[in-house]
């Protein structure tokens, strides 16, 4: 885009010139780069610590970063994002976030759940109107020295079980950030950022 080129060439002329990296982390808000947003912010205070209207934008770009994430499922790391807001500066639109974070990833983990449970019933059902299939029992685990054997129709029918992802950082432009999520919260808290007004 046209304008994040030029308020990135005036940053390059003028790296000292907290009004360009301010409209620049306001622009990236608007595009709803929250990101490159918070980012931007964070470059703001690391140059000026005291600088209100940086702050009150860094914590209005995580919000609305962390909303973003309840929206796309990724509960785990909004909630990260909403507790650490409220770490620094208490808010009650951010409260009613955390809750319906906390609330969706609850909402998918019982649907989640209940799929499994519905599954498995519709194959004890199938095994039971059909008498002559065996059951199926769990794969068992191979040991190391055994030699892997082919498996059987009815061991590859039994779903394996996944384990809990990591969190993840969701990009959401093609570049990456000058920050990840995750640097945005450590900054967050080494720097002990509070609300002047607090």
């Amino acid at each position: 885009d046209r304008t994040e080129r030029y308020f990135i060439r005036a940053i390059k002329l003028d790296p000292d010139c907290i009004d360009a990296y301010y409209l620049l982390g306001r622009f990236y808000l608007d595009k709803q780069w929250y990101d490159y947003s918070a980012a931007t912010f964070l470059e703001i205070l690391r140059r000026r610590p005291n600088d209100v209207a940086s702050f009150d934008a860094l914590i209005q770009a995580s919000h609305e970063l962390g909303k973003f994430y309840i929206e796309d499922g990724h509960y785990d790391q909004a909630i990260v994002i909403f507790q650490e807001i409220l770490r620094v500066k208490s808010s009650y639109p951010v409260h009613q976030s955390l809750l319906l974070a906390k609330q969706r990833k609850a909402e998918a983990a019982a649907a989640s759940e209940d799929a499994r449970k519905k599954a498995l019933e519709e194959k004890l059902i199938a095994q039971i109107a059909q008498p002559d299939v065996p059951p199926v029992a769990p794969a068992a685990e191979p040991t190391p020295d055994a030699s892997p054997a082919e498996p059987t129709p009815e061991a590859q029918e039994t779903p394996a079980a996944t384990p809990t992802p990591a969190i993840q950082a969701v990009q959401l432009r093609n570049a990456p950030a000058a920050l990840a999520n995750a640097d945005i919260l450590d900054m967050i808290k080494q720097r002990g950022f509070h609300h002047p007004n607090d």
